[in-house]
């Protein structure tokens, strides 16, 4: 049996209700109606089932409408495309649903026991064969081609908050066994921004999950399935190097650069204390007010901008969270950076933001002096180069006979930077 590709057709979407108050905090209600107007769009096209913990079923379906089924089965939170089942199928049609552990991204909410055993009653529920797996893994943390090939990432699987007993090659081997793939390629880290689902959450070793019952059910017809999962990202550590063998200089020659001009340049450059660079830059032109809430409401929070700053920072330096925290420090908690992250940093906010310093550039007397300037983009960069340097050339010592570019001011949709 094998995995299919997410973009193969499948029967239903099942999904979760929003339930663990203490992660939305005073924006659960908001997205229980975001979930429930998704539910109603998916359902225009194919079956829906949401699962809502008991007692919360009967508020799921006045959401949700008459056109989305609604089960309560007991639940931890809205994550089912992590924790719930991966469905597989084989060359006659028949399905299975593989059962992997769930540990909350290496430990990050408590409790989780709901939602490790979610995949096993959804799939006695729906009559599907289950396919038990003793490995923790995240339905997001893959993705398959239907063809054979897993895209996955070291930076979560390999991380020890999952499974510090399995090697690579022992994961390897679970996921082709289960998943019916022929051959597993990895990524250091995925491309994703996402404080939630955070692979390389490393507040304390997690505790692994108790054991569970084994239980089998019979296959049926065709069911509801889950889509198929896509990779993750967050500040990752690699896994230890293979032992040095011999090299071949022939198949990997590298340019040689001089290595004086970088420690002169760093000399000549001032030290800059980056937050407060944002935060000045912020005073003269107000850019981080762009950062509005989700629910378009003032906000009463204290320092929202330093938060705001270290959020930031944070993105555009690819560490994660834990280097900007700061326990006792209200603004700089991992709560409140969660909390601002999740309500105040988006698409539209961010756009908002670019087009507060792209108007504020316009004022830099030197820029004025400059004049006929050119707004240029690349891979969501955008810049303004001035129409005098547009074929600056490096110096052919260092870089060869080629064109280039001078860049000089860089603001991105996604991440606030400097270039």
């Amino acid at each position: 049996m094998r995995m299919p590709a997410e973009w193969a057709p499948h029967d239903g979407c099942l999904m979760a209700w929003p339930t663990r108050r203490e992660l939305w905090g005073e924006v659960l209600e908001t997205v229980r109606a975001e979930y429930a107007a998704a539910a109603r769009a998916v359902a225009r096209f194919e079956p829906v089932t949401m699962v809502a913990p008991p007692g919360q079923g009967e508020q799921a379906r006045r959401r949700c409408g008459d056109g989305v089924e609604v089960v309560e089965l007991p639940i931890d939170d809205s994550w089912l495309r992590d924790s719930g089942p991966i469905f597989v199928l084989g060359p006659d049609g028949s399905r299975a649903g593989v059962d992997f552990r769930f540990n909350t991204w290496g430990g990050k909410h408590h409790p989780c026991t709901d939602d490790d055993r979610i995949s096993a009653l959804l799939l006695e529920r729906l009559n599907v064969t289950r396919v038990e797996s003793g490995m923790i893994l995240e339905g997001g943390a893959i993705t398959v081609d239907g063809e054979g090939t897993l895209l996955t990432t070291e930076q979560c699987l390999l991380h020890p908050n999952r499974n510090p007993g399995l090697t690579r090659a022992d994961i390897e081997a679970e996921l082709k066994d289960r998943l019916g793939v022929t051959k597993v390629t990895w990524l250091p880290y995925g491309g994703l921004e996402d404080l939630e689902t955070d692979a390389t959450w490393t507040a304390s070793p997690p505790s692994p999950p108790p054991p569970r019952r084994s239980s089998t059910c019979p296959t049926t017809p065709p069911t509801p399935t889950t889509p198929a999962c896509a990779p993750t990202r967050r500040s990752w550590s690699p896994p230890p190097a293979p032992p040095a063998g011999p090299s071949s200089s022939s198949s990997c020659r590298r340019a040689r650069s001089p290595r004086w001009p970088a420690p002169a340049c760093q000399a000549m450059l001032p030290g800059i204390d980056v937050p407060e660079l944002l935060l000045g830059v912020h005073s003269w032109t107000g850019f981080l007010d762009a950062f509005v809430h989700l629910a378009d409401i003032s906000t009463r929070m204290h320092d929202l901008p330093r938060s705001l700053a270290a959020l930031l920072i944070s993105e555009a330096c690819n560490v994660g969270l834990t280097p900007v925290i700061k326990d006792g420090d209200e603004a700089l908690t991992r709560g409140r950076l969660s909390h601002v992250d999740q309500n105040h940093v988006r698409a539209e906010t961010h756009a908002a933001a670019n087009a507060i310093l792209i108007k504020a550039q316009r004022s830099v007397p030197i820029v004025r002096l400059w004049g006929g300037g050119l707004l240029a983009s690349a891979d969501g960069l955008r810049f303004v180069v001035p129409v005098q340097t547009i074929s600056a050339a490096p110096s052919p010592k260092y870089s060869g006979y080629k064109r280039g570019l001078t860049l000089l001011n860089a603001v991105n949709d996604q991440v606030t930077g400097i270039g």
